[in-house]
Parts: structure tokens; sequence; C-alpha cells
């Protein structure tokens, strides 16, 4: 009875342990389920620079834009890796002719810190400080730091899904995207 017992818990196990998906195969089934999907925007974002002063910033109508949210859960240093997307940046205006916005959208718990990090990396492209955490409240974006940056179109739906300075082949399939249209157009 002991061994009978045992085989069948044992069995139970491994069905269990089979059947959960791996962290890729979330991760692509996330990418999957965010693709075409339109992210939609808090009515009145206020965009800064370094966290001090307000800028005319609108995103809204361009062909392409480019949303990043990031949460205050961790490092958001460690996170945003400003450096690179300072870099970024000035990759993809020379290729899109600046043409192409970043909406960055930080969910801050210490507005201080933000301001302290965003000066001492010379960040000096419009960020959203989002208190209240609307832009995640309107989407409900997945808890992974690689899904909650995308590509959108002009209706603002999902093109790519996946954070441009955390992968490179993500960095360069932005890029490709973005300049095989513009080189269409």
């Amino acid at each position: 009875m002991k061994l009978g017992r045992f085989l069948f818990l044992l069995l139970g196990v491994l069905c269990l342990v089979s059947c959960k998906e791996s962290e890729k195969e979330r991760i692509a089934r996330l990418v999957n389920e965010w693709e075409g999907k339109e992210i939609l925007f808090p009515q009145n974002p206020i965009f800064t620079i370094q966290g001090k002063d307000t800028v005319d910033f609108d995103f809204r109508d361009s062909e392409y834009k480019i949303v990043t949210y990031v949460d205050s859960a961790g490092c958001v240093g460690c996170k945003m890796q400003l450096e690179l997307w300072n870099w970024f940046i000035k990759d993809l205006d020379s290729l899109s002719h600046g043409t192409v916005p970043i909406c960055f959208t930080i969910h801050p718990e210490d507005k201080r810190e933000i301001q302290l990090l965003l000066k001492e990396k010379k960040f000096n492209y419009p960020v959203c400080l989002d208190f209240e955490n609307d832009l995640f409240m309107l989407n409900k974006f997945p808890n992974h730091i690689m899904l909650q940056t995308f590509l959108l179109n002009k209706d603002n739906r999902v093109i790519v899904s996946g954070n441009p300075i955390h992968n490179l082949e993500i960095w360069d399939l932005y890029l490709d995207i973005i300049c095989n249209k513009l080189n269409n157009n």
C-alpha cells in the first residue's frame, strides 16, 4: 500500500513539474499576448526634465513611439540604465531624425531619489513621474522588466515588446523596424 501511494504521489509531482511553464516560455507567451494590444495613456501626463522643469512633450500623434514603464520596486537606477538609454536615444534620433519619441514613465517611491538619479546620469530627456501609477493601472503591465517597454505604432498598438536596454537583439529590432518603415515612406 505504501509503495502504491508513493508512486501515485510521485506521478502527481512529476505531472505538476512537467506542466509548469519555464521562464522563457512564460516570456514568449506574454510577448505574444501583448502583440497588437493597445496601450492606454492617462489624460494629461506631466513630463519634466530631471523631475523639475515641466516641458511640453507630445508623443501621441507620432508614427512610432516607444513607451517604457519603471516601477519603484528594487533598484530603479539598475532597472533604468540611463547611460544606455542616452546611447539608444542618440542612435534612434540619428536614424529617425528625431521623429520617434520615447515616453518614459516612472512610478517613483521617492521623487528626490529620482531627481538625483536623473541629474547624476545627465539624463535630459522628458520623463513622466507618475505618482498615482496611472499608466500601470490602465494597462496592467507584466511584472517582468523586459516586458514593460514597447514599440508602438501610431494607433498605440504594440508592435514589439521588450526592453532594448536589457537586450541588444531588441535594440536592433526596434531600430530595424523604425528604419525600414521610414525608408519605405
